[in-house]
């Protein structure tokens, strides 16, 4: 994804003692990379990504089967953030550390009333959507469209 080069510096964020690849933070690319290999008949028609620190009270199977793809409206939802309270789609403030990582183009296409941050990382992502995020990262430096994974 030619649009993260300017990021590559990357190694440490504001207030965090440890330094980071990339791929902890931008991890939609680091996952579509993985999922773009898959042949496509294994890809699955929706995957969830769990950051590090987020737990599940209770048994993952019964937190999973909250979500099944048979109960509307979340049956088709190209994006699903968890229903919990700690893990909503709020509009990103403009103060947010998070807007030092945004593509040019993300910017430039993006109205900021419309910039989401979710607060914890579970979310799951439908094939679909998955396949348009990497066709919006695919450009060059000027055209992709990308932003640190908690941005959407």
């Amino acid at each position: 994804y030619p649009a993260l080069k300017p990021f590559l510096g990357f190694r440490q964020m504001p207030n965090v003692d440890v330094d980071n690849s990339l791929a902890w933070g931008m991890r939609t690319e680091a996952v579509n990379v993985w999922f773009q290999a898959l042949d496509d008949r294994d890809k699955p028609d929706f995957l969830w990504v769990l950051e590090g620190d987020c737990f599940v009270a209770g048994g993952l199977q019964a937190w999973l089967d909250l979500h099944d793809a048979s109960r509307a409206p979340a049956a088709t939802a190209d994006l699903l953030a968890s229903g919990l309270d700690t893990n909503t789609l709020d509009y990103l403030r403009s103060d947010s550390m998070w807007r030092d990582f945004l593509s040019q183009a993300f910017e430039d296409r993006i109205h900021p009333h419309q910039m989401r941050a979710v607060k914890e990382y579970a979310l799951r992502f439908s094939r679909r959507f998955l396949d348009r995020l990497h066709e919006l990262s695919l450009g060059d430096e000027e055209t992709a469209i990308t932003a640190w994974s908690q941005i959407a």
